[in-house]
């Protein structure tokens, strides 16, 4: 799905979000795995939620097109998901005391920065609340209370390097 979304600070061009969608495990979770109960010492902490960016430098011995990278992340995503199918379900009240490992997978974002990294580090540095504009609409530290995460997002960001 293409969104095409540009998001600017004042004059500047911040990035494009290319595609928003949601990668689900590569197989179905056993119906034995179904239900992931909670441990007594994660129902006792407080459950919060850090957003965290991280970036890389495109790597110009690589081959790879963006869409190939972002294609092979997506599938790579999908795979973990499989083995760590907790991360793929939900908690749906914030008493709920297991995830139900539903299969409702997680959302991915894929975004287009045309700028040296470097350049986009100093960039954010200057303007801090950039970095907000980074997360998708309706993550979970913006709309729902900090007790419990709704649903899950994953973020590729690909920089270029000419």
């Amino acid at each position: 799905m293409m969104i095409g979304k540009i998001l600017r600070s004042g004059r500047r061009q911040l990035h494009t979000i290319i595609s928003r969608e949601i990668i689900k495990p590569s197989s179905p979770t056993p119906s034995h795995h179904r239900s992931y109960n909670l441990s007594q010492l994660d129902q006792c902490i407080p459950h919060i939620y850090m957003p965290l960016i991280l970036f890389y430098p495109n790597n110009e011995i690589c081959s790879l097109t963006a869409d190939d990278k972002a294609r092979k992340l997506k599938k790579s995503l999908s795979q973990t998901l499989t083995q760590y199918y907790p991360f793929a379900g939900r908690l749906h009240t914030p008493t709920t005391t297991y995830v139900d490992c539903n299969d409702e997978g997680v959302v991915f974002v894929e975004a287009k920065h045309d700028s040296l990294l470097h350049k986009f580090q100093h960039i954010i540095e200057e303007e801090d609340e950039i970095l907000v504009q980074l997360f998708a609409d309706g993550m979970v530290w913006q709309n729902y209370p900090h007790s419990y995460c709704h649903i899950k997002l994953v973020m590729a960001a690909l920089l270029a390097h000419t």
